[in-house]
C-alpha cells in the first residue's frame, strides 16, 4: 500500500520511471531504466511457457519421441503465451 507498482495507463518514460514501479524495484534490484518491470515479465513468460509446454505433452497428438514431438509441443506454448502476455501487458 506504501509503494507503487506498474501503472498500465502510463506509457513510455512515465510508465517505466522507479517512481511508477517502486515494487518490482524492491523484488528485483536492476536499476536501469524499465529493466525491473521487464525482468518481472520475463519470469511470468518462463513459467507461463513451462505450463504450455507440459499441457502440450499432455494431448494425444504428442504422445511420442522425436524432434516433431518436441517442435509441436514448443509450437503450441509460443502460440498460447503469445496470447497469454498480450493480455497480461494489457493489463486485463
Amino acid at each position: 500500500m506504501r509503494f507503487n507498482s506498474h501503472n498500465l495507463d502510463k506509457s513510455g518514460f512515465e510508465a517505466n520511471a522507479f517512481e511508477n514501479n517502486q515494487i518490482e524495484y524492491i523484488i528485483y534490484e536492476k536499476e536501469l531504466h524499465g529493466m525491473n518491470y521487464f525482468t518481472a515479465l520475463s519470469e511470468i513468460f518462463a513459467v507461463r511457457f513451462t505450463i504450455n509446454l507440459a499441457a502440450r505433452f499432455m494431448r494425444l497428438k504428442a504422445r511420442g519421441f522425436g524432434t516433431f514431438v518436441w517442435a509441436y509441443a514448443r509450437g503450441f506454448a509460443f502460440t498460447y503465451i503469445a496470447i497469454d502476455m498480450e493480455s497480461i501487458i494489457a493489463g486485463s
